[in-house]
């Protein structure tokens, strides 16, 4: 019979044999008044992956009417086109919203420039009045051979992108994403000097000045804005006309007409949001009970944990027989339990450093000493007498003492344990349950024989509060509940096996008894009086001899009859 492992192996079937056999141990728990159901549900949970939601953008809203067909720039100032009146007569307040728009006032009109990028720069040159702050729109417009591409600030013209040399509609130009490189920038580049401010100046404006149409004057809206003035490009200053003027620093500035792109500028109204994982369902890593409070340096499992200990050392549970060595071992049964945390056996500092138990071991019969010698290869120039030898020899001791330990680290070190203060460690009281939550007087009652019966054990038991400390840490809520559902499957698991499975006592006694037995009867010691046997010297030939007559009286003949088949 031929089995085709190609369709086993693309065989997408669940398999039920071990939800089965899951099951049917839950039933045989439930069945022996075990509750610790096996399952994998409080291991894992479920989630979903909710993609990235883009910001929410919104208009600013077009108080001043700028985005509309027939605006005209009001005269700003005085309200006059005159000399005396400049520069405030081409003012471009009408490009900003003067109200409240999601909590911030002056907010552009007009598309415009990202004014991040320009804070970084002034930020990183302020000696540098380049970018003005506070500009709005992108206007572009004849300057020397080329076009132009900036922004509009108080009524002037504040140019980013250098023109080209071929004209109208060349300008120089880096797209975002461009290196920081030549050809972009750097000696011999389009722009000069080189900073990481300027370039991301250049290409905040390149892009929005390429995502609006480039150079488009039947797209976009005259607009009147002042230029400083050039003696190459724009003749003498004499014949300049009346539409000039010269600032306080003694800059020179004329009228030019611009064309602005009368586009909705927005806003981010609802920011981005990244991507999330939304959990579906999430089981429990095993419920330590109900804690009303939130308890310091110490988590909800911890308190159980110590609750769970102070409870088999005043009960003494039925199954425990009234032994208190049975909850040492339960305790200590744990990796890292309270049998190699410090303070458990002061006598043992190895142990507290180290993380383990030391044995001792005391020899039995003549052991070798130091006087042994090599018998025939020993030389005579070995023969030193060892005392003699060590009174040449002064030991060192170390400048300062040894440092004070405790429970076998020193005292100054961040690991050393801290001593309990005699005060109780738990300090809740009863208006703090009842003032913060919900509980009747019996559950307020309840929780403050745990709270005292925890603190009394704490005071005994200090080891175990580090312990618990440790073992579920507060800090970190999925860790303890990880160990606290190990550490509650462990015990029931070997709750199980010893009610399943309970030891023969009678059948371990008499196996002791035998074993005691054995080595009692086998130990050199108890061979006393015993006669070995004496064996003659038997010379070689009588013992041929006798082996000859052995063999000859022990030994029958075999007749052999031959058949022959005819």
């Amino acid at each position: 019979m031929s089995v085709d492992f190609n369709r086993i192996k693309k065989s997408r079937r669940p398999s039920t044999d071990i939800d089965e056999k899951i099951e049917y141990l839950n039933k045989e728990l439930k069945k022996n008044d075990l509750h610790e159901i096996m399952t994998t549900s409080g291991m894992y949970y479920a989630d979903r992956k909710n993609p990235a939601i883009p910001p929410v953008m919104a208009d600013v809203p077009d108080s001043t009417g700028v985005l509309g067909s027939g605006f005209t720039p009001p005269i700003g100032g005085d309200g006059t086109d005159t000399p005396s009146n400049y520069p405030a007569a081409y003012d471009t307040a009408w490009m900003y919203n003067s109200n409240d728009v999601d909590g911030e006032s002056n907010r552009p009109i007009v598309k415009t420039i990202d004014q991040s990028v320009i804070d970084a720069y002034n930020t990183a040159f302020p000696d540098d009045s380049r970018f003005p702050s506070g500009g709005a729109g992108v206007v572009f417009g004849d300057r020397g051979f080329g076009t132009g591409v900036g922004y509009a600030s108080g009524g002037h013209y504040i140019g980013v992108l250098s023109p080209g040399l071929f004209g109208n509609g060349s300008t120089k130009m880096v797209p975002p994403g461009s290196p920081f490189a030549a050809p972009w920038f750097g000696m011999g580049g389009l722009y000069f000097p080189a900073t990481p401010e300027l370039a991301a100046v250049i290409m905040a404006m390149t892009g929005l000045y390429q995502s609006l149409g480039g150079y488009n004057p039947q797209g976009a809206r005259p607009i009147q804005l002042w230029a400083p003035w050039s003696r190459f490009h724009d003749g003498q200053w004499e014949d300049q006309g009346t539409q000039k003027y010269i600032s306080n620093t003694g800059n020179r500035y004329v009228l030019r007409t611009f064309y602005m792109y009368a586009t909705a500028n927005d806003y981010v109204k609802e920011p981005a949001v990244p991507v999330t994982t939304t959990v579906l369902y999430r089981n429990d890593l095993g419920d330590p009970g109900f804690l009303p409070i939130n308890l310091d340096n110490l988590s909800p499992q911890g308190f159980e944990w110590l609750k769970i200990a102070a409870e088999y050392k005043k009960k003494k549970r039925k199954y425990t027989g009234g032994n208190d060595q049975f909850w040492d071992d339960f305790t200590n049964s744990i990796p890292g339990g309270p049998k190699n945390f410090p303070g458990k056996d002061p006598d043992d500092p190895f142990k507290f450093s180290q993380g383990h138990q030391t044995s001792s071991y005391e020899p039995e019969g003549n052991l070798l000493s130091e006087a042994i010698k090599l018998g025939h290869f020993e030389p005579e120039v070995l023969n030193v007498n060892i005392n003699d030898l060590r009174k040449g020899i002064a030991p060192e001791f170390p400048k300062n003492p040894p440092p004070e330990m405790i429970d076998g680290y020193a005292a100054n070190s961040r690991l050393a344990p801290k001593k309990l203060d005699p005060v109780p460690y738990i300090k809740i009281t009863k208006k703090d349950l009842a003032q913060n939550h919900k509980l009747t007087d019996k559950e307020i009652a309840l929780f403050m024989n745990d709270i005292k019966m925890v603190n009394d054990y704490i005071k005994k038991n200090p080891a175990d509060l580090i312990y618990a400390q440790q073992r579920y840490p507060k800090h970190d809520p999925r860790l303890a509940q990880l160990n606290w559902q190990m550490d509650q499957m462990m015990n029931a698991s070997k709750e199980y096996v010893d009610k399943q499975f309970p030891e023969n006592q009678k059948l371990f006694n008499q196996i002791k008894k035998k074993i005691k037995n054995t080595i009692a009867q086998t130990d050199p010691k108890n061979f006393k009086g015993v006669k070995l046997p004496k064996f003659d010297k038997t010379h070689l030939e009588d013992f041929k001899r006798k082996k000859e007559v052995y063999s000859r009286f022990m030994k029958k003949p075999i007749n052999i009859r031959l058949r022959y088949i005819k």
